[in-house]
Formats: structure tokens, sequence, C-alpha cells
């Protein structure tokens, strides 16, 4: 009960300043984000979208980084499946069940190492967030607290384990970059760090000052350790919302002041909400009316969190709500006698707008108001990968054909053209490629083409 109330009460924040500071062209997509982020699923469904931690600018979520959380709480749905699985296996065949585990979660880790490389060289968007590409860092952390339980042996081992560990999670903080194929085994630098700064811990661990462990252990430190996972939770919000309204990336001291405000929402959360709900008191009581106690308060626990999963939810949906009512003006074809569009500076056959009309498509529908050309790939047109029938549009019986070549400014023609060709049969072909004008000069960037 530790992770969800604070993630519930971020949620909910975030649901009411999206309300408060954000436009509405924001609302239904941030909504759809809490619910994932609620179910646990964020990861997801940001593995699929197109933003990610390298584009970083005003229309980035504030629940994206809620994708590491459900990885956490996938690992911690499923892998005990697995152990279960192990167990039942090593009592049918009398089996050592503690070996059957260790090989459950070597096995587990193993395979989504070897996954985590493949598919993080072909399909990086995507290894970055999915599951079966990040179990692996947490089985490795598994298998250490299993296998080596008081850490290395003696103190010179665990001295060197613990500075070659913080020197390499300083490696990776200064130089990774998102050029990397991470996770992949670049992963295996900050992995393999974090597990020898546990070594260096334990029963014995290094002498005095020297040592890491005894680093980490002073107290400003340690209070941050306290108060990481709320900062966490709080920080990206606060710089998703700072980043909207500065237009820009923080400076010096916008970013001392996240920095400061992240700290102090997160203090307040670790203590009115984290210790709240980690900490119950127990009264003396005889061992049935304690086993009572324990089962009722297990069930009342899932029921909770049960609710709160619904109410975030719920709180999302209203926003969603309201923008997907305006949605269905999007249904309905324009009146071209209200809305004569082009034809209002027609010198032959001028006809005014009319005042006092509503500006269509609504605001906060604009980033829902894309050529056809969005919505089936055909907005990335690749003629070595897709044939001739594809991205085509207009009668299927045409009496003349028309190409429109270009970029994402020649593709907002597809739909008028579509429009005015239909009592003619026209069929019209959609050769466009976002970010790449047409032009006979040879582009200066492959990549782009």
């Amino acid at each position: 009960m530790r992770l969800l109330p604070a993630a519930t009460l971020v949620l909910l924040v975030i649901v009411l300043g999206t309300v408060m500071l954000l436009p509405q062209s924001r609302w239904q997509s941030v909504s759809l984000d809490v619910i994932a982020s609620g179910l646990q699923v964020q990861n997801w469904n940001q593995a699929f979208s197109a933003n990610s931690y390298a584009h970083a600018t005003a229309s980035v979520s504030p629940v994206q980084h809620y994708w590491s959380l459900a990885v956490e709480e996938q690992f911690y749905i499923f892998v005990p499946i697995f152990l279960l699985g192990g167990v039942f296996l090593a009592r049918k065949f009398k089996w050592a069940a503690a070996s059957v585990c260790v090989a459950v979660i070597g096995g587990l880790t193993v395979c989504s190492f070897v996954h985590s490389i493949f598919l993080s060289s072909s399909d990086h968007d995507v290894a970055y967030f999915a599951t079966s590409t990040r179990i692996w860092e947490l089985g490795a952390g598994g298998l250490v607290a299993v296998l080596l339980k008081g850490g290395l042996p003696g103190r010179t081992p665990k001295l060197v384990a613990g500075w070659a560990g913080l020197a390499g999670i300083v490696f990776a903080a200064l130089t990774f970059s998102t050029s990397l194929a991470f996770p992949g085994y670049v992963a295996l630098i900050p992995v393999a760090a974090t597990i020898l700064i546990l070594c260096a811990g334990g029963q014995d661990p290094a002498p005095g000052f020297l040592s890491v462990p005894a680093l980490l252990s002073w107290r400003p430190v340690t209070f941050i350790g306290d108060i990481s996972y709320s900062l966490y939770l709080w920080h990206w919000p606060i710089v998703v919302f700072c980043v909207y309204f500065l237009g820009r990336g923080p400076g010096i001291l916008h970013g001392a002041a996240i920095l400061v405000l992240s700290m102090l929402c997160a203090t307040l959360s670790y203590y009115f909400v984290e210790q709240r709900f980690r900490h119950v008191r127990h009264s003396p009581k005889t061992n049935q009316a304690r086993t009572m106690r324990v089962r009722f308060r297990s069930a009342a626990t899932f029921l909770v969190a049960a609710g709160v999963v619904v109410a975030t939810s719920g709180s999302a949906l209203v926003p969603w709500g309201i923008v997907e009512a305006k949605a269905q003006e999007l249904q309905s074809l324009l009146n071209i006698r209200e809305y004569p569009g082009a034809m209002a500076f027609d010198p032959g056959h001028e006809k005014p707008v009319p005042s006092g009309l509503p500006i269509r498509p609504d605001a906060s529908l604009a980033l829902k108001d894309v050529p056809t050309t969005a919505g089936d790939g055909c907005g990335v047109y690749d003629p070595a990968a897709m044939g001739p029938e594809k991205c085509v549009y207009g009668s299927a019986y045409p009496s003349k054909h028309m190409v429109i070549v270009g970029d994402s400014h020649a593709a907002q023609f597809v739909d008028p053209m579509v429009l005015a060709g239909k009592p003619a049969g026209w069929q019209i072909h959609a050769m466009v490629r976002n970010g790449c004008p047409f032009s006979a000069v040879p582009p200066a960037d492959n990549s782009t083409v």
C-alpha cells in the first residue's frame, strides 16, 4: 500500500492541473494516459505512442514517467506466477524449491536480456518501454538478493565494488543519450554498477568514510532516498507544465524552482501519504483475533485499491467526455452556405461569411482535425514498401486520376480534392511523406525520405 496512494494522488492532481492549465486540445490525450497509468499499462501505451523522452516538448504527457511503475507492477504480477509454477513442479518432482526459484528467475532474466538486445537494435522506441525488455534488470537484482545476501566476502572487495559501482552510475549519467540502443546491452553498465553497490554493503562493510556505503549512509543522501519515490512521481508533471508555459526548456533559475517545488511536494507526499498508508498500528490481540483482523484488512486493502483505480479512471473520463461531445461535430459535413470557405474570396461569386458563426472545428479538436493520410499510415508513404493499391482514395472506377506528392502541407489537400472530385468520379493517389517536401533537388538527409 505504499505505492498506490501516492501514485493516485499525483494522477488526480495531474487531471485537475490539465483541466485548469492546459488547453482542451490536450485533455483527451492526457486523460487516456492517466487511465493507462492507473491500470498499470502506461509503458505499452507509451511504446506505441508518437512521443518519447527524446522529444520532450510541451506536448509530452505529464504522466509519461508512469511507464516504469507499470513495468514494475507487471513484474510483481507475472514473475510470482512463474515462481509458483516452479514451486509446484519442485513439490511434484521433489526438487529443491529454492534452487528451482533461482533457476526460474535466472531463466527469465537471461531470456529478457537477449530479447532486449535484439529488440533495441530493431525497434528502439518499443524496446525502451516494453516489459519484456526490462524484466532482466529487476531479475538481476533478485538474483543478487538471493545469492549474495551478505554482499561480497571481505572488506577490500566490498570497498572496490562500491567505488566501481558509483563510478559506473556517474559514467552512465554523464555519457548516455537517446541515440544509444537502450536498454539492450548498454543497460548492463548502470545495472551492473547498481549491483556492485549492493554487494558493497552487508554485515561486514568496508571501513569508515572510505566506503561507498558510508557515503550513501549520510543523512542528506538517505533523506533523498526516503522521498525518492514521491520525488519521481512529482518531478515530471512539474517539468512538463513548466515547459508548456515557458515554451522552451527551463534555464538555471526555472530549473532551480522546479527542483525546489519537486522536493517540497515529494516531502509532503512522503510524510502525509506514503507513511500514513504504509504503517498501521497493531493492537495486542489473540492469535484468532489477529488472524481475522489480518484477513479483514487484506480484503479491505484490495477493495480500496480497486476503488482508487476506478476513481482515477472516472476522474480522467470527465475531461475526456467533454471534448468527445464536441468531437461529434466532426462527424457532420459543413454547410457551405454558412461556411463558404475559399468561395468567400471568389470575385465573381463572392459569398461572405455570416457573422456570429462558431469556429469549425472547435479549438479543442484542433489536434483531431488531420488529413485522412494521418490515420492509415499514408502520411509516411514509402514507394519501395507500398504497392500502387495503397493510399488511394475516391472512386473505385475513376474517370480521372490525380496524384498528390509532397509533405504534410500537400497532405492537407487530399481530403478536399477527394470531396471535390467525388461527383466526377476522380481517384486520388496520395504520395506524401511528413517532413519531406517535394523537390527536384536531392535530399540532404536521407533519413527523412
